[in-house]
């Protein structure tokens, strides 16, 4: 709809759609994240920073994702607030939306998830956050991290091949 209007040449104003997040269920509040990230307006801001405590999680995560494609000027302290956010998800995606963004202004906020979060996952995008944002190599921005390649649990080991025989050409 926002692309349409866009097109159009009709200006949408996003506060219209911030009553959707008060008094809609999860489909309206989920579809206007989608519209208010395609504004290329600074009044969504405060409007996707509040749709981050929509009592459903997957308007949450795409109020995370709404504030990225919005790329205005209060994203970045919008998504450093999300890191202290009391679902574990919002902070995860916080932090990977950070480090995408190179969010230089934020370390501040990202050193705290990248040296103590309680979720593992966080602390590992909020280290990669952190290390990008300040363009360095992670153990000089962390010297207690841990700069070996996190392998997950779930990851399958290595498999062993057996040797190669060299093919008929090889042998000449």
């Amino acid at each position: 709809s926002a692309e349409l209007l866009r097109k159009q040449g009709v200006a949408l104003d996003p506060s219209s759609l911030a009553e959707v997040f008060r008094s809609g269920g999860e489909v309206p509040q989920f579809a206007a994240c989608g519209t208010l990230g395609r504004l290329a307006n600074p009044a969504v801001v405060p409007i996707l920073a509040g749709a981050l405590n929509s009592p459903y999680v997957r308007v949450r995560q795409a109020a995370v994702y709404a504030l990225e494609a919005a790329a205005q000027p209060g994203v970045p302290d919008s998504l450093g607030v999300a890191l202290r956010h009391p679902d574990a998800n919002i902070r995860y995606r916080a932090a990977v939306v950070l480090g995408r963004m190179r969010a230089t202004g934020k370390a501040t906020a990202l050193r705290p998830a990248a040296e103590s979060d309680a979720d593992s996952r966080v602390r590992t995008a909020a280290q990669f956050a952190l290390a990008v944002s300040v363009r360095v190599h992670l153990p000089a921005v962390l010297p207690n991290a841990d700069s070996r390649p996190h392998r997950p649990k779930h990851s399958p080991p290595p498999v062993d091949r057996p040797p190669r025989h060299p093919t008929p050409l090889e042998h000449a």
